[in-house]
């Protein structure tokens, strides 16, 4: 470029620019002659000055230049495409965390996201289902749950890159753990209201339960134990230390059972059909006036009907779109009952299935992955068909409304089966009730 300007176009000095804007840094060296543009500037900004500008008069202001207005543009559509972009973002974390408490309730309330989605993808495009081990069939089912709450997921993954599954996992995990801290709170509020415990359970004084108080005690006592009837079985459960009557969450607690009651004869009748339970999912699920409105049931089978009342929000199961209640939906209520009703002032995962001693399960370390693995894989794989049909038949019509019932439960293996004790408490294994209860179902369903 030459230092002269276009013919025809005026120019202006640094002083009049600094006359116009206040600074002359536009124009680069203010000591270069008033007749002169410095070179390399004239043809990006040529300023027009209006010819008939007279010395002393107050200089228009300079028409905005044309590469100066067009980066404008530019910026201002940047601007917009990244509001755009930030929105779409926003909207896709979003719904990723409502998909991933949906499925916590739904599917899972506690296996990796991350292998999941791994196990998925890899699975997917390579390995056909049969070539799998039972540990990755169980997370490539769940893999198919999560694309059916989530068909874009894929397709949302790969638009993050080398960091899109990650990122995917965590904003999911993010959402489950909102539904299991939200499920903790509104259980804890409401339980005392469920139940006549005596004395009456004191808000913010958890100390005062657990096996120190004596419904929450009986309640959450391993089924065949004789709370009610000897006290060196409370004095032992208080204590954890008894190698006699270990509390490991095979040894299934009473209020898995409807009216609290068993029939040693028949281990299946009435289970996980109790009162609590079904008012934890009623008030997940639809709000605390329809969790109030279920009485405890006159028989087995819940003959007092589905629940009614309404809330004040939206429940979860019109804005989820459920239609169907699933083994995972029971056992997450019946492990937030088993919180709720314990000493235990936070939720935890607990112990690894590694860690199977009695002194892993004292106040505060208490195993609810276990525990919930146990309850899942007792519904979908022990129970006959007709035995899981009719107990999700019962549980959609007492909190739907509706008997309708899928077959499409996620299939369940991958844990260890049982956690019976041995070694650490000394002598010959007690033998839990769910070993008891398995093998009274595996025994019904071979008839």
């Amino acid at each position: 470029m030459g230092s002269s300007p276009p013919a025809g176009v005026p120019t202006f000095s640094p002083a009049t620019y600094t006359h116009l804007h206040g600074h002359s840094s536009y124009l680069g060296n203010p000591t270069l002659p008033q007749t002169q543009t410095p070179a390399g500037l004239q043809y990006l900004h040529p300023v027009p000055i209006d010819p008939s500008l007279t010395p002393g008069a107050h200089a228009p202001m300079p028409l905005q230049p044309p590469v100066a207005q067009l980066q404008a543009l530019v910026d201002s559509d940047s601007e917009g495409q990244n509001h755009t972009k930030l929105q779409t973002k926003k909207k896709t974390r979003d719904f990723a965390e409502v998909v991933g408490a949906k499925f916590g309730f739904m599917a899972d309330l506690f296996r990796d996201f991350g292998y999941t989605i791994a196990v998925g993808q890899e699975h997917d495009a390579q390995t056909p289902a049969v070539h799998l081990n039972s540990r990755d069939q169980k997370y490539h089912d769940l893999w198919k749950t999560l694309r059916k709450y989530h068909p874009d997921i894929s397709k949302d993954i790969i638009a993050g890159g080398a960091m899109g599954a990650t990122q995917m996992s965590h904003t999911l995990e993010q959402g489950r753990r909102k539904l299991r801290q939200a499920m903790v709170d509104s259980i804890k509020r409401h339980i005392r209201d469920w139940y006549a415990f005596t004395p009456p359970l004191v808000p913010g004084r958890r100390d005062q339960q657990g096996f120190k108080h004596n419904d929450c005690g009986c309640l959450i006592c391993p089924a065949d134990y004789p709370w009610d009837n000897d006290e060196q079985v409370c004095a032992a459960l208080r204590t954890h230390k008894s190698c006699k009557y270990p509390i490991e969450p095979c040894h299934l607690p009473l209020m898995l059972w409807a009216n609290e009651e068993y029939d040693p004869d028949n281990l299946v009748k009435g289970f996980g059909r109790n009162i609590l339970i079904v008012k934890a999912m009623l008030l997940f699920l639809r709000g605390p006036a329809a969790a109030n409105s279920v009485n405890r049931d006159t028989d087995e089978h819940g003959s007092a009907g589905a629940a009614s009342g309404t809330s004040n929000t939206k429940p979860h199961w019109s804005t989820w779109g459920i239609t169907e209640i699933t083994p995972p939906c029971i056992a997450a209520c019946a492990t937030m009952v088993r919180f709720a009703l314990s000493d235990e002032r936070s939720f935890s995962a607990g112990p690894s299935e590694s860690a199977k001693s009695t002194r892993s399960a004292r106040a505060g370390t208490w195993p609810y992955l276990r525990f919930y693995h146990h309850i899942v894989r007792f519904i979908e794989k022990t129970m006959s068909t007709a035995q899981r049909e009719d107990l999700l038949s019962w549980y959609s019509t007492k909190v739907l409304g509706s008997s309708m019932y899928d077959n499409s439960v996620v299939d369940s293996d991958g844990d260890s089966g049982n956690d019976e004790n041995h070694g650490d408490n000394g002598g010959a294994p007690r033998m839990s009730m769910l070993a008891r209860l398995s093998a009274q179902a595996r025994a019904t369903a071979r008839q």
